[in-house]
């Protein structure tokens, strides 16, 4: 985002941004993703979640079998290695799975926006109307 701009007040955003000014944080999560994946549509959205869900489960497989691993009779350093794969694979799961819930924010709220842009759009134009509707009247 532009860094030379000036700041707006609470007052000077429209009615229908204030509420998504409040979920920043989690907007501009979504940007980076769209971003880091460049993704400009709907569909390659939906192919990335599921791609995501494709690997959050092939990791939990992956950490189920390493957990049962440990179980077996086997040397502490062997067992400390496993620990550690467990404990990344746990980390990249989490990371996953919040890439997929930030999909499923950006499918949801990209209906929303559009829905407030037609709004917006309509209530000028009909504040343009009725401020112009004073200078029909005179001719």
């Amino acid at each position: 985002l532009p860094k030379n701009r000036p700041s707006m007040s609470a007052k000077q955003i429209h009615v229908l941004f204030r509420e998504d000014l409040l979920k920043l944080n989690t907007i501009s999560k979504e940007t980076k993703l769209l971003c880091h994946y460049h993704i400009d549509t709907a569909e390659p959205l939906f192919s990335l979640k599921e791609s995501l869900q494709k690997k959050t489960e092939q990791c939990v497989e992956e950490r189920k079998h390493l957990r049962y691993k440990i179980r077996a009779d086997r040397p502490e350093e062997e067992i400390q290695e496993m620990k550690e794969q467990i404990k990344v694979l746990t980390e990249k799961i989490g990371t996953l799975r919040k890439e997929a819930a930030l999909c499923d924010g950006i499918a949801a709220r990209s209906k929303v926006i559009e829905e407030k842009f037609k709004m917006m759009r309509e209530e000028k134009e009909k504040k343009e109307e009725q401020s112009h509707e004073h200078i029909r009247r005179s001719r």
